[in-house]
């Protein structure tokens, strides 16, 4: 699997974008570092792309497609 800086995306966002990066950078990270969480939760759709292919792409704030996996309740 392929590593991603996403530090250095959440350093080059666009005029305005800073925030929200840094608000994304900070959710996956917490999802990451809980056992809970990360054996439960699935980041889907554009904004998976936008990091992965270092996009500059505007994306609004109900942009972060995360979901729980089928199946499984959260609690």
């Amino acid at each position: 699997m392929n590593e991603v800086e996403i530090e250095a995306w959440v350093a080059q966002a666009p005029q305005g974008q800073q925030g929200f990066r840094e608000a994304v950078h900070t959710i996956l990270d917490s999802i990451g570092h809980s056992k809970n969480l990360s054996a439960k939760m699935v980041m889907k759709g554009g904004l998976l792309l936008a990091i992965r292919y270092d996009s500059s792409r505007d994306l609004p704030p109900s942009a972060i497609p995360i979901s729980r996996k089928s199946g499984l309740k959260l609690t």
